[in-house]
């Protein structure tokens, strides 16, 4: 019995002998290009070229920065022009001895009466314990009439003591009165007893430095918006 030519030698070669031999593939691929050929790239004419912006130039680049720092210089200076005009100069105007206020921003008027100084007050509960301000100050008393002329949303009084410098003290010590004792009208401010068309006297009392004693300019008013300066209301000249 013959054996055949070509035939598995063991078991799983069944195939081993029926392969065909395949072409190597090669290492970098060249894709091929079915299309036409690419045309080598030209400048633009004039007529082709996109409207647009040019690029800054070194001296554009130049006036830009210096135009930039320019606003910057300009802001600055205005920003302390107004910073030195608010809090440097003078603020108050001083309106002539017993001269009503104008109208101010909450819609009312002022006027002072009388103005004193003193180092110290009866104090009609304890005729013993007098008040007497502390080492280096002064009371400052002014009695204040305020005039509501129309009605506004959000009233309040109130009364700073404008002395030398730029400065406005408000009313604080240690005085607890209810009237002073050559006066009926009541001490410090009640906003809510203050009626439209009535006139509303009050006193209000100041603890001073002794250095301001005798630079008391009057009571400020604020008459208009935030900026602007402050009347001042002074007392009139004693007959």
């Amino acid at each position: 019995m013959s054996t055949p030519e070509h035939g598995p030698q063991q078991p799983g070669d069944w195939h081993l002998h029926d392969r065909r031999p395949q072409a190597p593939v090669p290492q970098n691929p060249v894709p091929q290009n079915h299309g036409p050929a690419p045309e080598p790239w030209s400048q633009p004419q004039q007529e082709q070229a996109v409207s647009g912006r040019r690029p800054l130039t070194a001296r554009g680049r130049s006036w830009l920065m210096l135009v930039t720092v320019g606003c910057l210089v300009l802001m600055y200076l205005v920003i302390w022009l107004w910073y030195s005009d608010t809090h440097m100069h003078d603020r108050f105007v001083q309106l002539p001895p017993g001269q009503p206020s104008e109208p101010t921003v909450n819609k009312a008027q002022y006027r002072v009466h009388q103005m004193f100084v003193t180092e110290r007050f009866e104090n009609p509960d304890y005729a013993d314990q007098p008040y007497v301000a502390e080492a280096g100050t002064v009371f400052v008393a002014a009695e204040i009439e305020i005039l509501r002329v129309e009605e506004g949303e959000h009233f309040y009084c109130q009364a700073n003591l404008a002395v030398k410098g730029n400065r406005q003290l408000e009313p604080r010590s240690e005085v607890y009165l209810d009237h002073l004792k050559d006066s009926k009208v009541p001490v410090d401010c009640k906003s809510d007893e203050i009626k439209v068309g009535v006139p509303y006297r009050f006193v209000e009392i100041y603890t001073v430095p002794k250095q301001f004693a005798d630079e008391i300019f009057g009571i400020a008013v604020q008459y208009t918006g935030y900026g602007a300066p402050f009347q001042v209301v002074q007392p009139p000249l004693p007959r």
